[in-house]
């Protein structure tokens, strides 16, 4: 059985990352925890520096979201429960996932309070930087719909690192859960590999033998993002991929955004792997 968190601030983005889980796993058994963050005036005060009135509206628009939601899955393996937490969304977050044993974190791009401009919202950032032990799926403000989805899941990488069976489990999940290929996107910086790529290629293929992949060399010419966002466009991608590690990739590719204030606009979820040394 799926145990899946979803963060919410009652957003229309947290709703769309709900409705995107459930649909994503609609043909497994599920218990989906909505969670929804607060805090007092006063750092560490948690229920005791809320009003008992806010804290009552609070509760009943946590009920009503899990009503809402639950009602309209028609899918009876799927259970909503929905929790108040009176902490900081990350400590909320990450005492979730080590209490409810969570598989996956399910969060919208960016909550209500993110300027339109903003890339990702700083609430999903800091999730992203700190909760790096459990699988985070990233979701944009308009998904295209799962059926409407094309299947393929991206997976940029430069072979500098290696890869164990463990720490890609959510990919080759994913890739059956969504009966689609991994593309694995070779982004290239040299002419060859050098030894160590060239076995960090061969352990990731064997990973990756029971299910469906194809290999894409990209010469790198330009900043990250800009070559994920291009071949995003060129081919049908469903869902892009990446290690959450120290400056790896994920790491780049969000600083290039702040830095180069690029408008990279995508319609499909990312799914943050935990880096497992």
């Amino acid at each position: 059985m799926k145990k899946i968190l979803i963060p919410t601030d009652f957003s229309r983005n947290a709703l769309m990352a709900a409705k995107y889980a459930a649909a994503l796993f609609a043909g497994e058994t599920g218990t989906f925890y909505l969670l929804h963050a607060e805090q007092g005036n006063t750092p560490g005060t948690g229920k005791q520096g809320i009003l008992y009135r806010t804290v009552s509206e609070t509760e009943e628009k946590m009920e009503k979201l899990r009503k809402k939601l639950s009602d309209a899955d028609k899918n009876e393996q799927h259970d909503y429960k929905g929790e108040v937490y009176y902490d900081s969304l990350v400590g909320a977050v990450g005492w979730a996932i080590l209490a409810k044993d969570i598989h996956y974190v399910f969060m919208g791009m960016k909550g209500m309070t993110a300027a339109e401009r903003v890339f990702i919202g700083s609430n999903t950032m800091n999730v992203i930087r700190k909760i790096d032990f459990c699988p985070v799926v990233i979701i944009p403000p308009d998904p295209v719909s799962i059926p409407a989805l094309p299947a393929g899941i991206l997976f940029p990488t430069d072979f500098k690192r290696n890869y164990e069976q463990f720490e890609l489990w959510p990919l080759t999940e994913m890739a059956r859960i969504r009966k689609g290929e991994v593309v694995i996107m070779h982004i290239a910086e040299e002419e060859c590999l050098n030894i160590d790529q060239s076995k960090h290629r061969k352990k990731l293929k064997k990973i990756l033998k029971d299910i469906a992949y194809t290999e894409e060399e990209i010469v790198k010419n330009d900043n990250i993002s800009t070559l994920i966002y291009r071949y995003a466009q060129r081919e049908p991608v469903g869902m892009i991929a990446m290690i959450n590690s120290k400056h790896g990739f994920l790491e780049s590719f969000f600083r290039e955004q702040v830095i180069r204030k690029i408008a990279f606009r995508v319609s499909v979820p990312f799914l943050i792997l935990p880096e497992i040394t």
